[in-house]
């Protein structure tokens, strides 16, 4: 058991890219092969648990999860919390935090990677068709939740550095726990999930600038107020 919690914990910590990789805000943007190995080994260490290692990896720690009761957590702040990184991502720029990119690309980059974390998340769940572990239904794999949360979380790393990325991270590695705890996801969903969610990330920027050159549109986003409610509004204006 010893050894398979040493194992766990070096997986998991694959997780958060090295420090080496992240990008200093404010130099040219620049994305390379390495930042696509970590998210790579996560899927694929994911899937390699999920269809060949299944009861001698997730079956042990799901159990030493839940204890000899089967005590399922029950808490719904995962729900919430998945949606954290990506509203950090976007949120900080309206700040005035300094970052990689103007609004446009950081909603552009955004939408990109939620958009690839929906398509491939929903995809793989329909046809890998596995059980949840506690029986629920059979769209287990790979976690959604992780995805959303770990994409969100790049965002914020590669957009604003580590200072904001490491509470991204937490954020979304909280996530992935209380999914286990929940007993809503076996540990290779989640491994998959926070895999899937950074490629997205990292594809949303490869693809950023020729997405931009295709589109060529000028987008403004420009903040009103209601004059009903009060409430404060952002409209997009787009330029063709």
């Amino acid at each position: 058991m010893r050894r398979l919690v040493v194992v766990i914990a070096a997986v998991l910590a694959m997780a958060f890219p090295r420090q080496a990789y992240a990008q200093r805000v404010g130099v040219a943007d620049s994305v390379c092969m390495r930042d696509f190995i970590v998210p790579a080994a996560l899927v694929g260490t994911g899937a390699f648990i999920h269809g060949i290692a299944h009861d001698s990896f997730d079956v042990p720690v799901r159990s030493a999860i839940l204890g000899k009761d089967g005590m399922v957590l029950g808490t719904s702040a995962d729900e919430y919390l998945r949606f954290i990184p990506a509203a950090m991502a976007v949120g900080l720029n309206f700040l005035d935090v300094p970052s990689m990119h103007g609004t446009r690309d950081i909603l552009l980059e955004t939408s990109m990677s939620l958009a690839t974390v929906f398509i491939v998340g929903k995809g793989m769940k329909l046809l890998i068709d596995s059980p949840r572990p506690d029986g629920s239904d059979s769209r287990s794999f790979p976690s959604g939740h992780c995805a959303l949360a770990f994409a969100g979380a790049e965002l914020v790393r590669c957009e604003y550095g580590w200072k904001w990325g490491i509470a991204a991270y937490s954020a979304a590695s909280a996530v992935a726990v209380l999914r286990l705890y929940n007993d809503a996801h076996w540990l290779s969903d989640v491994l998959a999930g926070a895999g899937i969610g950074i490629l997205s990330a990292q594809l949303s920027r490869v693809l950023l600038r020729p997405v931009n050159r295709m589109l060529g549109l000028d987008v403004a986003v420009v903040p009103s107020v209601d004059p009903v409610s009060g409430a404060v509004c952002t409209s997009l204006a787009f330029v063709f």
